[in-house]
């Protein structure tokens, strides 16, 4: 789709299960009216033809490993996980759905493996099935309308010019006077009775001593290795620290640009997408 120069780049994100039905969406914005057709058409031959040559056992080794890694971390960053959790369950419990199967992945993930290692053709026939002789699709053009935002103030304006017309001198005044009272109440500073009935903690609620991880120092191949045995859910987490005393001053602001160039450039021997996918498999020989 990026390669083809119909359009500026890529939406519809994909597969959405949010729903009672889910939905695999695909496009690109920036089309012209009379290419749209071809973007259908591009899309359409595309899953064909992933379909007839199957997909990259690269891509799949990647995207499984990297989906595993997703759903043993479960990081939901600053957001609450119980919250998170609470949501997994509701999205598949408001259609009478099992609402812990959205949170059971052990099972299937096996399956899906096993599955692949058998040589089962999965995702093939999920295209051809789901997407290829799936005759309830439609396409979707979307055109920017330049004059739509001047329409909504100027019915907007002539919305409330009405109301205002048939009210009197004094429901004007009435709703003047209850205008400014509310700016006033949200103005005004809570009282200390109100601030007190927010829970809060106290500095005597927090431990004073921090938490003590365990620690195992050792070196392997002249390399000081810390090791700490924590519950990550099935998960290693293996940090490499190098040493950039050496590096001059003036080359340190560009050192988060020489590593996003590592990882999104590609090498000598591998383009980005084959890097990627290296980086997203299983790692290799030297442990889990």
């Amino acid at each position: 789709l990026t390669e083809i120069g119909l359009g500026s780049a890529v939406i519809g994100g994909g597969l959405s299960d949010e729903l009672s039905q889910a939905t695999f969406s695909v496009g690109l914005k920036g089309v012209r009216a009379e290419d749209v057709s071809a973007v259908e058409r591009l899309v359409a031959e595309t899953l064909e033809k992933i379909e007839a040559e199957g997909v990259e056992e690269s891509a799949v080794e990647a995207s499984l490993n990297s989906m595993e890694f997703q759903l043993r971390e479960f990081n939901t960053g600053s957001f609450p996980r119980g919250l998170s959790f609470m949501l997994g369950a509701m999205s598949a419990w408001i259609y009478d759905r099992d609402p812990l199967a959205a949170l059971r992945f052990e099972e299937p993930l096996r399956e899906l493996k096993e599955d692949l290692a058998a040589g089962k053709p999965v995702f093939t026939d999920m295209i051809r099935k789901l997407l290829l002789e799936n005759e309830h699709r439609v396409t979707v053009e979307m055109v920017p309308d330049t004059e739509l935002e001047k329409e909504q103030v100027a019915e907007e304006e002539a919305r409330l010019a009405a109301i205002k017309g048939d009210m009197s001198a004094g429901d004007i005044d009435q709703i003047i006077d209850q205008t400014k009272k509310l700016q006033e109440v949200q103005a005004a500073h809570d009282s200390a009775e109100d601030l007190a009935t927010i829970p809060a903690l106290s500095i005597a609620d927090l431990p004073k001593d921090g938490t003590e991880l365990p620690n195992e120092v050792s070196t392997t191949q002249g390399v000081t290795v810390l090791r700490h045995e924590v519950p990550s859910n099935g998960i290693i987490y293996a940090d490499v620290g190098l040493d950039l005393t050496q590096l001059p001053a003036a080359d340190v602001p560009l050192v988060n640009l020489f590593a996003r160039c590592l990882l999104e450039t590609g090498t000598a021997t591998e383009d980005e997408v084959a890097l990627s996918r290296r980086i997203g498999s299983p790692p290799r020989g030297g442990g889990g």
